[in-house]
């Protein structure tokens, strides 16, 4: 009896520490997620647990871990751990093997391998479908990012032989889904996950993005002014969140030709992200190079 209470109380120690390492991670506090997660990981060798959810859970969290750090081969290789055992469950928790499955295609994406990228939130898509379908919108945001590098990929070459129809054809089909994608990304999440207000506020991130390029300059204008009023209400005033938002809002700006705004929106986004250290290195460089693109249109 004492050694069945025991093994309850590690069983609920592990879902616990699981939840706690993600709030950690959601802090940035990588260092102390991981402690968490190495907690974790004693209560489940202590419980011989190798082939159970709450396994796959701890993998997956590793890997987030490593991901936000931006250690993607050691990510990689955790989420196929996880993805492994949610596959042994995944017609019993469909949803949970098709967000793994979405988290490698987030890799892949980083990695530039948009092919694989994409065949992989295919799959994702099919089985969160079969589930609990609250996380399908994020299927939606990476499916953008891939069109979004196929448009700008075919604009490289099509920029160098305009009269080439076909490939402008292409390009124009591409840019066309990148903006449905963002549509459906934004109303999937209010659709089905509207308390996710995080989530919510990234896509329409990028979605005022998009808008902007394609012209549709009020639109992206207040959604991006939503993204920052939001992000200033529930953040702390030099985060991560808000200085990558200045950024966003420096292209949009330059987009609609509001060059001393979008000038202006570009300084604070490259003070604060400056402030946040190396996790921020690609947002950082995203940000001067914004700055920098305005710098053309205002001198100096």
């Amino acid at each position: 009896e004492y050694m069945g209470k025991r093994l309850l109380c590690s069983l609920d120690s592990v879902k616990f520490l699981n939840y706690l390492s993600m709030e950690e991670e959601n802090l940035r506090e990588l260092s102390k997620a991981m402690e968490v997660l190495q907690r974790a990981k004693a209560y489940l060798q202590e419980l011989g647990a190798l082939e159970t959810l709450d396994t796959a859970d701890f993998y997956n969290n590793v890997a987030v871990v490593y991901q936000t750090g931006k250690e993607l081969q050691s990510a990689y290789s955790y989420f196929e751990k996880a993805r492994a055992i949610y596959q042994i469950y995944s017609e019993e928790r469909p949803e949970r093997y098709g967000f793994v499955l979405h988290n490698m295609a987030r890799i892949c994406l980083s990695w530039q391998k948009y092919s694989e990228a994409m065949w992989l939130e295919n799959q994702a898509e099919k089985w969160i479908r079969k589930g609990n379908i609250h996380r399908l919108g994020n299927i939606y945001d990476v499916r953008a990012e891939c069109y979004s590098a196929s448009w700008k990929n075919i604009y490289e070459v099509w920029s160098k032989n305009p009269q080439n129809m076909e490939l402008k054809r292409q390009m124009d089909d591409a840019v066309l889904n990148e903006w449905e994608c963002r549509k459906q990304a934004v109303e999937l999440k209010e659709k089905y996950c509207p308390e996710w207000k995080n989530e919510i506020i990234l896509s329409k991130s990028n979605r005022a993005c998009t808008a902007a390029f394609l012209g549709k300059f009020a639109e992206a204008k207040v959604e991006i002014q939503e993204v920052l009023e939001f992000y200033k209400s529930t953040t702390e005033e030099d985060s991560v969140e808000v200085g990558s938002t200045y950024s966003r809002m420096c292209l949009v700006y330059e987009k609609c030709q509001e060059y001393e705004q979008a000038y202006e929106y570009g300084e604070q986004a490259v003070r604060i992200l400056k402030k946040r250290g190396a996790l921020c290195r690609e947002e950082l460089d995203c940000a001067e190079s914004n700055l920098m693109l305005v710098r053309r249109y205002i001198g100096g």
